[in-house]
């Protein structure tokens, strides 16, 4: 048997998802990377009503459907063990917006029920998987000894492979960019918001890969990622070293649209922008927003110093 996984959307969970069913030694394909193919494949598939990640979702698993595979594996994630967090409303329904779009037959698609704690997915999903494959509890027990040990921090699980020590030194500003698993860790997705942040000569650092919070704050909120999301903009706003923040945004994102107005209630001391990511694949205009956003943090601390700065020292270094 063939099992064919989307590479996108439950990023964090991806990497263990598909060890446990490679550890039960069953074959397994992933999909590209996301690219302007799948981008156009889902695109033809889904309502436009969509968010741009569930079109790019369904545009992985519509590039899997011709690849003469078995089954589709599409998890379904109902929220956190003690009913207090849940994915957005599109992400727990994921497998029925794949079956009444008709993007994949129902004989094709596989499928099972996961709950999440704080240290990520229960054990019950993988054993109901596992049973869906007519493998024994033996070789269940087997097949997730081998994969949760290896667990490791999201940036190693994560395809892309990025990291925060991937950066070039003695940059000038050091810049925070908060989002989604799925928008950090692809490429295509953010356009390149890191890259281009290491082009202009800052460090860019991603919220999902910082150390433990500060302080944490008690964010009231039924979805669980935007409470993430706006955790890691308070994050980087507590840490010093932190010069601004860019928070990427998917278009059409209804619960993320409550974390601008989270941050802001919260009262964020360090230069902040939205970066709303669309379909468009055309990235002129993230470019020209974050060179704007560098360049007034910059104008911004020169002139800090410079009122700070006693007048003989400024003197003499206009004189040098």
């Amino acid at each position: 048997m063939k099992i064919g996984i989307p590479r996108y959307m439950f990023y964090q969970e991806y990497p263990l998802l598909h060890r446990f069913l490679s550890n039960l030694g069953v074959e397994t394909v992933l999909s590209p990377r996301t690219n302007k193919a799948i981008l156009e494949a889902g695109r033809d598939v889904a309502l436009s009503e969509f968010c741009y990640p569930i079109k790019l979702y369904c545009g992985h698993v519509q590039y899997l459907r011709k690849q003469g595979i078995d089954k589709i594996f599409i998890p379904i994630i109902t929220g956190h063990q003690n009913e207090t967090a849940f994915p957005c409303f599109s992400q727990i329904r994921i497998i029925d917006i794949i079956k009444n779009l008709e993007i994949a037959p129902d004989n094709l698609l596989l499928t099972a029920p996961f709950t999440y704690s704080d240290k990520g997915l229960l054990n019950k999903g993988f054993y109901e998987l596992g049973e869906k494959l007519n493998k024994t509890k033996a070789e269940i027990d087997r097949a997730l000894n081998m994969s949760i040990p290896e667990k490791q921090t999201p940036e190693k699980q994560t395809p892309e492979k990025q990291t925060n020590d991937d950066v070039r030194t003695g940059s000038q500003l050091t810049i925070g960019i908060a989002g989604r698993q799925y928008v950090l860790h692809d490429t295509f997705t953010n356009m390149g918001v890191r890259q281009k942040l290491i082009n202009m000569g800052c460090r860019a650092v991603f919220g999902s890969l910082l150390p433990a919070p500060i302080e944490k704050q008690n964010i009231p909120s039924h979805f669980s990622m935007t409470t993430s999301v706006t955790q890691q903009i308070i994050n980087f706003d507590q840490n010093k070293t932190i010069d601004g923040i860019i928070y990427l945004q998917p278009f059409n994102c209804g619960p993320d649209c409550s974390v601008e107005m989270g941050v802001k209630s919260y009262g964020l001391n360090t230069p902040f922008m939205t970066v709303v990511i669309d379909e468009l694949t055309t990235d002129t205009n993230i470019t020209t927003r974050i060179e704007a956003f560098v360049d007034m943090i910059i104008n911004h601390q020169s002139l800090t110093i410079k009122a700070l700065t006693p007048k003989a020292l400024t003197s003499k270094a206009v004189a040098i």
